[in-house]
């Protein structure tokens, strides 16, 4: 297939036959370029039917003509659509001519609006369903990663865990910077698992149950456009000022009925970890001690009376992260089946994935069943309708952090000699729990009690779906009502087994259970009047009017039962005491909106957005705010060739864009008025209300982001080298944030409305075809995106507030005045004017409490390096991420070579055990100025480092392999006897390695949490990577 411009187009009936019966009959043929090379993936429609097809590898088609079909329609992206009369040929040798500009593609905008991308003023960037199934992950935004500009994604390591995703920078302090999720038109809610981690729970027990779109079926997906800025997103009100990500699901299509099956299979291991050192055990001081959890010991070797009881030597043997987790695995099998009846179309899809993960004992299950209809039912009157059912079920989700339940957390205190596997049974003949230290502390010391004795479920069913009715009024006039819901109910129960750990509340056994619910439905209405060459002029435009009622509701109820009397009956009515606490919440947004599209001669193009909303969560005064976007689309070339003005031959499109917009941002509910809640325990037992700890404010006045966007849009040689580039700056206004309150108020916080936050950067998509011919097909593409931040302003008096501390370190993440957004403040070493280490009298580094910056959460800069080439049937694909700049405290770094676990820690003890020779703190003395020559053992050498939180700062520079991918199409004629359509097999690779990583032994990208602090890492699950293979058959 050749992409470039020709001209000229040619239609040759071969072998023509005579046929004039009323039946349907069978036609086939090729669609080809002006240099006769095949157009893979035309698209082969019967003009007025529902009966299509797209031609195969060899450009190839056939389908089954009805009796009123009188005209083939074919069409290709960067093609002209050509409509070929259908005569009583069986044959068809169609040629399509280039267009003269780059790409007509069709892209999904605000409000599922399909319009030509080169008519857009803002940057929109789609990823096209097939390539989250190729590779599928565990969770769609995964599968986002490096493919779209200026889109930052985190994940949790677990699978079916939530992400974070953030575009364009952070707008918001002490809000949410999560982009709208809508799927078909509807927003689609992404409550995230771990959303209950603020800058208080670190180090308290939680795990990830998921986030919406984890819960997304990958083979419903057709694509996923990324509205990035304000321009593209003001119709969607308060809800779309941090970006939205439009899903748009498949349709049923017309014809014979199609059956698609897919099955994909992959194995899971891990894919780095810190690298420990062997050489020594249990121990400290180059001595054996049974009661230490530190690996200071003697060499490996020698021979002790251990944990077990029995004497020999020390072994390193089952001790690495890596020992004590298994092979994960995860398989889905979908069938697909469309097809069309009278004039409706219909889709049902079926899906179930069941996932091992690589920690003992956890699991996931997920089945979906989708079934989606439209097309005409009367006269001028249409119908899409969907629904999707989806039911997960998770088992044994770690929890993360400094939890004493979490199994790595575990594993950095547990000595390099200790043979993990020798606790796998769990239990003595005696029927204690095997434990390598002699008594419970407040860390369950064998990780494999922590995830069999204790223990998490979470069942959720799902609903969402939608049903619209557009009627065609006139030929310029038409109107859509729209019902969509969103339905979830989460059931969570978690269960600790007696006598784990010291801890208060845990030691006698806990149980607790949690009911989530959720419900938002949506009402729309749209009304558009399109004309072209309005009043016999170059002008064409459309306008539309529309509104939306959005109403929530969100309800909990949570019971928890500590210390179980009859043990291991996890029951709330077997709990020594028992508490139980609810929470109800509803929240309506309605909304009136206005889109105006005015184009001149196809080439340059005006929209004009109005909407306002009427937010239930704001006071009356301040309930009603409206924000307009205004943008412009400029084909330059376009003109250029309509003005007779010859543009070069090598250029092939060219485009500028400028944009302008406003969106706003409402609030949570009852944070206008106190919300008082019952106190159970009381002095004499009584009963009681209390205010809450925060302050509520009867005036608060919804966010505002403005933002300006500009780009260009430029093609080259026949379309085979394009540039995207688009410069933004976007202001937060407003802010609605919680601040530190004074005591004497008796509150610990106050909502206000104070700040503005910048950003600004830039983006470049690059795109690439280096070689097209017939067997050879190669495409590269390259994604680049630069963002920086400022805290302009918080308040009076206020010059700083922190968004993440991990519980007792001198850490903390923060969005301080003049500043980039997520600056990590620390302490650290002490320095002379010389900038050397200063050293006390002890030989110890000194550490400086001041807090000063020591990094910054957010990466330079990020780019995505992708590829595929094709050889006749055998296809070959990559996708290369990179992260420069950006910074992470990594605590387990600290404690891991506090405990003399890590290889570096090794240095020094051979030479001080045998000749007493030390290691030194290489710095000058603080009181004579001299260079230090104390000489300090590793154990407190290594030791002093710890709480030195500076020590502990890393850059998370990192370029990963993210995708890797073979397929083979086996060839149709292999099945032109058979049932089978279509065959393909694939072997794919996830998160394959690091080409380039900073960090020593961790992964960048993990994140104990979906909010606004990161920047810092404790006790964090290692990354896997995935191999497997994918198999699609199409009947």
């Amino acid at each position: 297939m050749c992409g470039g411009c020709f001209s000229g187009m040619s239609v040759y009936a071969q072998n023509a036959t005579s046929s004039n019966a009323q039946h349907a009959k069978k036609i086939s043929g090729v669609v080809i370029d002006s240099n006769g090379e095949p157009i893979i993936g035309a698209a082969v429609l019967v003009q007025g039917t529902s009966v299509g097809v797209a031609t195969d590898v060899d450009g190839k088609f056939s389908l089954d003509v009805p009796s009123n079909g009188k005209t083939l329609v074919v069409s290709y992206i960067g093609y002209d659509n050509q409509e070929v009369p259908i005569t009583s040929s069986s044959q068809y040798k169609i040629t399509l001519s280039g267009t003269n500009y780059a790409l007509d593609e069709v892209v999904v905008t605000a409000l599922g609006m399909k319009r030509e991308k080169k008519a857009l003023g803002y940057s929109v960037q789609d990823v096209k369903g097939d390539a989250l199934i190729e590779n599928r992950t565990a969770n769609i935004a995964t599968s986002l990663n490096g493919k779209v500009a200026g889109m930052n994604i985190s994940a949790t390591s677990i699978p079916g865990g939530s992400n974070r995703i953030v575009i364009r920078g952070n707008n918001s302090i002490s809000g949410n910077n999560m982009p709208l999720v809508v799927v078909d038109g509807v927003p689609f809610d992404n409550t995230q698992g771990v959303d209950d981690a603020t800058t208080n729970s670190w180090g308290t027990g939680f795990s990830d149950t998921g986030d919406g779109l984890s819960m997304l079926n990958p083979d419903d997906v057709e694509s996923i456009s990324v509205l990035k800025g304000p321009s593209a997103t003001a119709l969607y009100g308060s809800r779309g000022g941090n970006g939205v990500i439009l899903v748009t699901t498949k349709k049923g299509q017309g014809g014979k009925t199609l059956v698609s099956y897919n099955s994909n299979f992959t194995f899971e291991n891990v894919m780095i970890q810190p690298e420990f050192q062997n050489e020594y055990g249990q121990g400290t001081g180059g001595a054996f001690d049974i009661t230490s959890r530190n690996s200071w010991g003697p060499k490996m070797g020698t021979v002790v009376t251990d944990w077990t009881g029995q004497t020999r030597p020390l072994e390193a043997k089952n001790n690495d992260f890596s020992d004590f987790m298994n092979t994960g695995t995860s398989w889905t099998n979908s069938v697909d089946v469309t097809g069309s009846a009278a004039k409706m179309n219909y889709r049902v899809g079926l899906s179930n994935t069941t996932r091992k993960g690589v920690i003992p004992n956890n699991s996931l299950s997920k089945n979906n069943f989708s079934v989606r209809a439209g097309g005409e039912i009367i006269k001028n009157l249409t119908l899409d309708a969907k629904v999707n059912y989806t039911y997960q079920k998770g088992k044994g989700r770690p929890e993360f952090s400094a939890s004493g339940f979490n199994p790595i957390f575990a594993l950095i205190y547990t000595p390099r000699s200790i043979n993990l596997h020798e606790m796998k049974n769990i239990f003595d003949e005696e029927g204690n729990i095997l434990d390598w230290y002699s008594k419970p502390l407040t860390v369950v010391n064998n990780p494999y009690a922590a995830t069999s004795l204790t223990g998490n479920q979470d069942v959720t069913n799902r609903v969402n779906g939608f049903a619209s009715l557009t009627y065609d009024i006139s030929s310029w006039l038409k109107a859509m009502v729209r019902f969509g819901g969103d339905t979830y109910g989460k059931k969570t129960e978690k269960w600790i087994r007696h006598g784990l750990i010291s801890s208060s509340g845990y030691s006698d056994g806990r149980f607790s259970t949690g009911q989530y619910n959720m419900t938002e439905y949506n009402v729309d209405f749209l009304v558009t009047a399109q004309k072209d060459n309005i009043a016999d002029s170059k002008f064409s435009g459309s306008l539309s009017v529309g509104g939306n009622k959005m109403n929530r509701k969100y309800n909990t109820f949570v019971a928890t039962a500590e210390g179980l009397n009859i043990p291991e009956l996890y029951t709330i009515q077997n709990g020594v005491s028992q508490k139980t606490s609810t929470y109800n919440s509803q929240k309506e947004v309605q909304s009136l909106y206005a889109l105006g599209q005015l184009s001149w001669d196809n080439y340059l193009f005006f929209d004009v957005t109005v909407r306002n909303d009427w937010s239930s969560t704001l006071p009356k005064n301040n309930r009603s705010f409206l924000y307009p976007s205004f943008s412009l689309g400029w084909a330059v070339t376009d003109m250029l060739t309509k003005f007779k003005v010859n543009v070069p031959e090598w250029i092939s499109f060219g485009k500028l864009r400028a944009s302008y917009a406003e969106a706003g941002n409402d609030t949570d509910p009852y944070q206008l008025l106190s919300v008082l809640s019952t106190v159970s325990n009381m002095a004499g037992g009584q009963m009681g209300v209390a205010e809450p700890s925060t302050k509520t404010n009867a005036n608060l006045k919804p966010e505002i982001i403005k933002s300006m966007e500009f780009g260009a849009d430029v093609r080259f040689f026949d379309n085979r080298l394009g540039f995207d580039v688009t410069y933004y700056d976007k202001r937060a206004y407003n802010q609605i944030i919680s601040m530190p309150s004074s005591i004497t108020s008796g509150y610990s916080a106050k909502y206000i409305n104070a700040g503005r936050v910048d950003n600004w950067g830039w983006e470049l998509q690059v795109n690439a075809v280096p070689v097209r011919t017939k067997d050879w097909d190669w495409n590269v593409w390259v994604n680049f995106a630069k963002n920086s931040s400022k805290i302009v302003e918080l308040t009076e008096g206020v010059e700083s507030i922190t968004l993440a501390q991990p519980m007792g370190q001198n850490c903390y993440v923060r969005a301080t005045v003049g500043e980039p957004y997520g600056q990590i403040y620390t302490n650290g070493f002490k320095y002379d004017d010389n900038g050397n280490r200063l050293v006390g009298d002890d030989g110890k580094y000194i550490v400086d409490n001041t807090l000063r910056v020591s990094g910054n959460m957010n990466p330079d800069w990020t780019a995505g390096i992708g590829s595929t080439l094709r050889w006749k049937n055998l296809s070959f694909g990559f996708l290369i991420d990179v992260r420069y700049g950006g910074d992470v405290y990594l605590q387990s770094m600290m404690r891991l070579q506090s405990n003399g676990q890590t290889k570096e820690t090794v240095a020094g003890r051979e030479e001080y055990y045998t000749t007493g020779k030390g290691l030194i703190s290489q710095g000058v003395n603080v009181n004579t100025g001299l260079p230090n020559t104390v000489e300090l053992d590793p154990t407190t050498y290594w030791g002093q480092f710890y709480g030195n939180i500076g020590n502990y700062i890393y850059d998370t520079t990192n370029v990963r392999l993210r995708e890797l991918n073979l397929t083979w199409t086996l060839p149709d004629k292999w099945f032109a006897k058979t049932i089978i359509r279509g065959l393909k097999l694939s072997a794919v690779a996830n998160n394959v390695c690091f080409l380039y990583n900073n960090l020593p032994g961790f992964d960048p990208e993990c994140t104990y949490s979906t909010g606004n602090g990161q920047g810092i890492e404790t006790a964090s699950l290692p990354s896997t990577r995935s191999f497997g293979f994918n198999l699609n058959v199409t009947f």
